[in-house]
């Protein structure tokens, strides 16, 4: 499945990304996330205490962009592992993970199966926090009106509490 090429004036859109960012409030609270992005950025949106991936210098000049060596057609991701998009937020979710410090959030999507899963956060990020440098990590489960498929004590969320337990964070779970 290809999709549209490189996104048209990149060069010029990284550029602009750059001079804005120097602008912006420097970093609070972590928070992390996985396949709840459009609530993500709203709540980070309101309290803006929080820093996602997003906001950071990376994050930021290269948020919703497309790029591959061919300009008019770019494959999915999951062609190959040397994807330059794929490495690019794979490795700026590495650095940001390793920066972690102090009480982390991770906000997770309780209306689906596997909320959880070991993609970018689970194989990623959550293998780049260090234990020593967070004191606790904030699992929040949101769910959508028709009902949860997961939560703090059910489906794929019990996998990552166990994970912090037996890596010596301390957590909390909310519904």
């Amino acid at each position: 499945q290809a999709t549209f090429g490189t996104t048209p004036n990149i060069k010029h859109i990284v550029i602009g990304r750059c001079f804005t960012y120097t602008t912006l409030v420097q970093p609070g609270l972590f928070l992390f996330w996985s396949k709840t992005r459009m609530l993500v950025h709203s709540y980070a949106a309101v309290f803006r205490h929080f820093w996602t991936l997003e906001d950071t210098l990376v994050g930021f000049l290269f948020n919703d962009l497309i790029w591959c060596f061919d300009f008019n057609s770019c494959p999915a991701w999951s062609t190959c592992r040397t994807h330059p998009v794929y490495s690019l937020w794979k490795r700026a979710s590495q650095n940001f993970a390793e920066m972690a410090c102090g009480n982390i959030t991770v906000l997770l999507n309780g209306s689906i199966t596997n909320a959880f899963n070991r993609k970018m956060f689970g194989s990623v990020e959550l293998d780049s926090l260090n234990p020593q440098r967070v004191n606790y990590v904030n699992i929040k489960v949101v769910t959508n009106p028709e009902g949860p498929h997961e939560s703090c004590g059910r489906g794929s969320i019990v996998e990552l509490i166990q994970i912090l337990w037996s890596r010596g964070f301390r957590w909390t779970c909310t519904n």
